[in-house]
C-alpha cells in the first residue's frame, strides 16, 4: 500500500495539548514552528486519512494555509504543491 507524506501549514503556533491531539488521532507527526505558522509533517495511507487529517485541524479550530505533498513512501518521489481551497466553516456564510 502507498503511504503519502504531506506537510500542512497552519496559522498560528500548536499548544501542546493540540500537539497531543494530533498524535493521538494521527499518529507520529513531525511539526516545525515559525514566526507565525506551523508546519506538520505526517503521512496517510490514503485521500481520505488526508481528509481525516483536514477535518481534524479544522476540529481543532486550526486554519489550514497551505497543504503540499511532499513524497510517496513506496517510491521516495518529490510531487507538486497540491491547490488548497477551504470551504466555509459550519455556520458561515459565502
Amino acid at each position: 500500500m502507498t503511504s503519502w507524506v504531506y506537510e500542512v501549514q497552519v496559522v498560528g503556533r500548536l499548544s501542546q495539548s493540540v500537539l497531543a491531539e494530533l498524535d493521538a488521532e494521527v499518529g507520529e507527526v513531525f511539526t516545525t514552528t515559525e514566526p507565525a505558522t506551523t508546519l506538520i509533517r505526517a503521512s496517510t495511507p490514503d485521500q481520505s486519512a488526508l481528509v481525516g487529517l483536514l477535518d481534524l485541524l479544522h476540529a481543532l479550530g486550526l486554519n489550514v494555509f497551505a497543504l503540499r505533498r511532499v513524497m510517496d513512501i513506496d517510491e521516495r518521489s518529490d510531487a507538486e504543491i497540491l491547490p488548497f481551497s477551504p470551504g466555509p466553516r459550519p455556520g458561515q456564510s459565502t
